[in-house]
């Protein structure tokens, strides 16, 4: 169920539904960079809804496959939906619930299999993390193969930063565990 008080959002549309923060959705928010005001978080863990909130991030606490949360997140009219979830049911439940014309939806699942059968329930695109995690080693190994040791010092660099930035977030985010 919705807790009322763990609602950081103005009741507007929200051009961007991020399903799930931790990890994937963490760097989705930082890619959207201006969009982000548009942007509206949905997670079920409500240290991290409490930590989004005060940082001005647009954010709700629930699960995404309790019906009143799902008819919520309709209710705001997304363009775009992004689901870090790999729950399998959860994410038929946004296909089903959120699927329509004009609306783009980024879908996880959780193995390579369950891709088609996403597909065929109407997503645009799915992310099997796995796969994703080669595609970015392939990408980072022809720059490094490509371009010489020099560029693969600064890749190094880029990489070793972002996770950097990553664990600092978690430091960050866990102090707020005791709103749980």
């Amino acid at each position: 169920r919705l807790k009322e008080k763990l609602e950081y959002y103005q009741d507007r549309g929200h051009d961007i539904i991020l399903v799930g923060y931790h990890e994937m959705g963490y760097h989705v928010m930082k890619s959207l960079g201006r969009a982000r005001s548009q942007a509206l978080v949905v997670d079920f863990n409500p240290a991290t809804v409490a930590f989004l909130g005060k940082k001005g991030i647009n954010c709700l606490y629930g699960d995404i496959s309790d019906p009143e949360v799902l008819e919520k997140v309709r209710s705001f009219s997304p363009k775009l939906v992004v689901s870090t979830v790999p729950a399998i049911e959860d994410t038929r439940n946004i296909l089903r619930g959120l699927r329509r014309k004009g609306r783009t939806i980024f879908v996880t699942a959780p193995e390579a299999e369950d891709a088609s059968e996403l597909y065929r329930l109407g997503a645009d695109v799915v992310m099997v993390p796995e796969l994703l995690a080669g595609e970015k080693l392939s990408s980072l190994l022809g720059e490094i193969l490509g371009n010489g040791l020099e560029a693969g010092r600064a890749t190094r660099s880029r990489a070793q930063e972002a996770i950097k930035d990553y664990i600092n977030w978690l430091r960050i985010s866990s102090r707020h565990k005791h709103l749980k």
